[in-house]
């Protein structure tokens, strides 16, 4: 369902909304965070990376947030390290 080859992670496909069934999507902005590191417990985590993608359908408006296992060797090549990434900046960037 996501593609990491890329600097973001990316749909792969074309989802259609739960809501409306529409398949004309935005990725509204990705937030990377350490769960390892936020968790109170201080437990260790075999998935400590993780991504949280707000996904928005341009059909009916809903937003959905999709919260991903981040694959350790793409953290480690990547430096989006508790970042979070808006759409705008990412463009701006070149990695959308």
């Amino acid at each position: 369902m996501w593609d990491w080859s890329k600097a973001l992670p990316t749909w792969t496909g074309t989802p259609a909304c739960s809501w409306c069934g529409g398949t004309n999507h935005l990725v509204r902005w990705w937030h990377f965070f350490d769960r390892a590191r936020n968790d109170p417990n201080g437990e260790h985590h075999l998935a400590p990376y993780r991504c949280d993608v707000s996904v928005k359908c341009l059909g009916c408006g809903l937003v959905i947030i999709f919260g991903l296992v981040v694959p350790v060797d793409w953290w480690n090549t990547h430096a989006h390290h508790g970042m979070h990434i808006t759409w705008q900046e990412a463009r701006r960037r070149g990695w959308a």
